[in-house]
């Protein structure tokens, strides 16, 4: 066997060790990046976000998360949205992972 750590899970069986605490990961904000996500495939592409540097997605997040900010100034609070179109916080959560991926994509080429 090589040095790979096995832990042992409480029913006894081995299993390769994960880093990072994926368990923590919360399925409704995952649910509507994904429904972001798919929502913008079918408009601009699958992989056409890769195209812009990560300041244009910061700018667009930016820019959704005001609209957030202001929607809920002015009505006490914004219900969660039930259309992909209309989901400020979902487009600001999926810009950021953009950003996060195309800033690793230009160290990559530099």
């Amino acid at each position: 066997m090589d040095d790979e750590i096995v832990e042992v899970s409480p029913t006894g069986g081995l299993n390769s060790r994960i880093e990072g605490r994926w368990d923590l990961l919360e399925y409704r904000a995952l649910a509507r990046l994904v429904a972001v996500l798919d929502y913008g495939a079918k408009k601009y592409g699958d992989e056409n976000w890769r195209l812009d540097p990560p300041e244009l997605h910061l700018k667009h997040a930016l820019g959704h998360i005001f609209r957030y900010l202001e929607a809920r100034r002015l009505n006490g609070r914004q219900p969660v949205p039930h259309q992909p179109g209309d989901d400020d916080l979902g487009h600001a959560f999926c810009r950021l992972m953009f950003a996060i991926a195309t800033e690793e994509d230009g160290e990559e080429r530099g």
